[in-house]
């Protein structure tokens, strides 16, 4: 049984082509250490295609705040000034009201 330790399949990786920072090694104890080499190019391309660049995330636009309308205030109607004789007529007809008295028709 032929067995290889880490360092010198690193070396011979090593040799073939730069390794992926993110492979890990194992030490192989098998018939020839040809296979173990072999496996261990296996594991560096498989390594090597998980290690491409991700796509740059796309940027979603904000969405813009709706503004708030104000409400208008609605304008008070402005009382006239009623005249003095408008006035006491006024008052003569709320007495009226209170006693139970009917206003008389203008003929």
């Amino acid at each position: 049984m032929d067995s290889m330790d880490p360092s010198s399949l690193k070396r011979a990786v090593r040799l073939m082509g730069r390794l992926p920072t993110n492979t890990v090694l194992f030490s192989f104890t098998t018939s020839s250490s040809l296979l173990a080499f072999s496996f261990c190019l296996f594991i560096t391309q498989c390594s090597a295609l998980t290690d491409l660049p991700e796509k740059p995330r796309r940027r979603r636009r904000k969405k813009k705040k709706k503004k708030k309308k104000k409400k208008k205030k609605k304008k008070k109607k402005k009382k006239k000034k009623k005249k003095k004789k408008e006035r006491k007529k006024e008052r003569e007809r709320e007495r009226s009201r209170c006693y139970g008295i009917k206003e008389e028709k203008k003929e």
